[in-house]
């Protein structure tokens, strides 16, 4: 409820409540995502966990590519791009993310990989 308001801080101050083996994928994401857009330190250990997530969730490795990112993990945020690409490929904004990130650090595997889901999804843009 309070994030779909716009509460954002009423929803951080719900999520950090959980007790952290109790999130569930949704919980973990969307604290995830507050996390990052604050730029929080505790955004990357949380991106890292396995046990929260739905690991065929395109949008946690996406999060995990960008709290990696902030972090200057460059090779770890690329591996976690690749997985949310393989796993979102019809997600145009995640997309359009993970090409800006082989766009700006030069990454030919990650263009690939893009460029290829594409195919696969019948997309003549990417």
């Amino acid at each position: 409820y309070h994030g779909a308001t716009g509460d954002i801080d009423g929803a951080w101050h719900l999520l950090e409540m959980i007790p952290p083996d109790k999130l569930s994928n949704y919980s973990a994401e969307l604290l995830l995502k507050i996390e990052l857009d604050r730029k929080r330190p505790e955004a990357l250990a949380l991106a890292r966990r396995t046990d929260c997530f739905d690991l065929r969730n395109g949008r946690h490795w996406q999060y995990l590519a960008q709290a990696e990112e902030q972090a200057g993990q460059l090779e770890a945020a690329r591996a976690a791009w690749e997985k949310a690409v393989f796993y979102y490929p019809d997600d145009a904004a995640l997309m359009e993310a993970a090409t800006a990130f082989a766009a700006k650090y030069s990454d030919p595997a990650l263009a690939q990989a893009i460029t290829e889901s594409g195919k696969v999804y019948g997309r003549s843009d990417r």
